[in-house]
């Protein structure tokens, strides 16, 4: 089932190397759900600066949005702590929320 607000076309991978991501981008997907994001910044996914909605699950190695700021088609993104974290304190923890400034087209 697709998360509320995203296209029923939402392409999912689960824990994509970076082969994995560059191989996306050439695939030009307007979005993409990826579970057990495992990368601690956001820039390995500048290689899909054409995509208009993104869902990172499972994102609990997060640390910092750098790379975001590419991806100015950004409308709609979704970061998710892991399931296990449901019911605790336990946060995503960034550096700065800076890199979302040049998302203009970010929607929610």
């Amino acid at each position: 089932m697709p998360y509320a607000g995203f296209p029923s076309d939402t392409v999912i991978v689960t824990r994509p190397s970076l082969e994995e991501l560059q191989s996306l981008s050439a695939k030009r997907l307007p979005s993409l759900t990826i579970l057990e994001y495992a990368f601690d910044s956001m820039q390995p996914l500048a290689v899909l600066a054409g995509i208009e909605a993104l869902k990172c699950q499972d994102s609990g190695g997060l640390r910092s949005l750098s790379g975001i700021e590419a991806m100015t088609s950004l409308h709609h993104l979704v970061i998710a702590t892991p399931a296990s974290w449901d019911g605790t304190s336990r946060k995503i923890e960034v550096e700065s929320l800076k890199p979302l400034t040049a998302l203009s087209r970010l929607e929610r």
